[in-house]
């Protein structure tokens, strides 16, 4: 009867301890994983809370209810069942619910989900309504203590029951809206910021506005407080030339007709505009027969106002199509077109 030598099983015997060392070291790695992610869990918890302490010191108050830290073992989720904020002055938002998520070896990039529907009070403007939305999603990056770089995107935005305009129905609709905001420059003192909305429908405007597409960017030096809620009147109190707005561009669109508004603004202690722009459109006739809609004094002599605005406007045709370009001039929120006084644009901040 033949009998296994001693030694054959020995060449299995490393591999062996090859994989019980393999295991063991997987073992450590989430074992410490695992353990870090709950740490930096409490870490969290408590810079959210020291930092909630911090606004609320400033008179902004946000509270998170039934908050709960979650995403293990990748990210970071944090949600709330309700999500109020409310600074001093009272002005307040409150939202249905509130979900972000940072994923652990990227914890400075948070994508936030904001539920639907929204609760917005200005009392000192007299100014109470419901806002709604399908979906709206904001993607924020920080560095250090700081957000950098803020997008905000809606999908079917609404606005309902404004206390303000007495408006109990639907008061504004669009298909789409969106925030972009930059801090740039030397030592994060700059903004940039753009906007726009899609498809607008507002009441409150005229029906040949019905289904406006705008949109508006503008690189703002010294600006960067804006972007961390500094109001606007609390900036040009300390800005004694006032608030610049570099590289302006605004946009609009009626269906075929489009208009680009393009240039350099101040605006003064006083909150008006003044500055120097080009305006732009492919059908100068049916652009000042819009402006009669929102300016009665336009409208009365509507087809004498298109002659001169062709006659001082040039041809541009480097485009894809030709366009009639027009200098604008705001002074002390006075708008002209060439010579044509098209009326006042309040203060921005009164």
């Amino acid at each position: 009867m033949s009998q296994t030598p001693p030694h054959a099983a020995s060449p299995r015997s490393p591999r062996r301890r090859s994989y019980l060392l393999l295991a063991a070291a997987v073992l450590v790695v989430v074992a410490g994983w695992s353990i870090g992610w709950f740490v930096l869990r409490d870490t969290f918890a408590t810079q959210l809370d020291r930092l909630l302490a911090r606004l609320a010191d400033r008179g902004q108050v946000i509270t998170c209810h039934d908050r709960e830290i979650a995403g293990f073992p990748f990210r970071y989720e944090l949600s709330c069942s309700r999500l109020e904020m409310i600074d001093g002055a009272g002005r307040s938002v409150q939202v249905a619910g509130f979900r972000s998520v940072a994923l652990v070896y990227k914890p400075w990039h948070v994508i936030a989900e904001i539920n639907a529907p929204g609760l917005l009070r200005l009392p000192q403007a007299g100014v109470e309504g419901i806002l709604g939305w399908e979906t709206a999603r904001a993607s924020v990056m920080t560095r250090l203590d700081r957000i950098t770089d803020l997008d905000v995107v809606l999908e079917a935005p609404e606005a309902r029951d404004w206390s303000l305009f007495d408006l109990k129905q639907d008061s504004m609709r669009a298909d789409e809206a969106q925030l972009h905001l930059r801090i740039t420059g030397e030592a994060d003192q700059d903004l940039d910021a753009a906007a726009s909305v899609t498809a607008l429908s507002l009441p409150l405007l005229p029906a040949a506005l019905e289904g406006l597409t705008a949109s508006v960017a503008a690189h703002v030096p010294s600006g960067s407080d804006l972007a961390r809620g500094v109001p606007l009147k609390a900036l040009l109190a300390r800005s004694p030339d006032g608030v610049k707005l570099r590289h302006v561009k605004i946009r609009a669109a009626l269906g075929e007709l489009s208009a680009d508004l393009t240039g350099d603004l101040v605006i003064d202690r006083d909150g008006l505009l003044n500055g120097a722009m080009t305006l732009s459109t492919d059908d100068v006739t049916r652009f000042v027969a819009v402006l009669g809609e929102i300016w009665p004094d336009i409208r009365v002599n509507a087809s004498m106002i298109a002659a001169l605005a062709v006659a001082m406007g040039k041809q541009n045709a480097d485009g894809p199509e030709p366009r009639v370009e027009l200098p604008v001039r705001l002074d002390k929120g006075g708008l002209t077109i060439g010579i044509l006084p098209l009326g006042i644009i309040p203060p921005l901040a009164p």
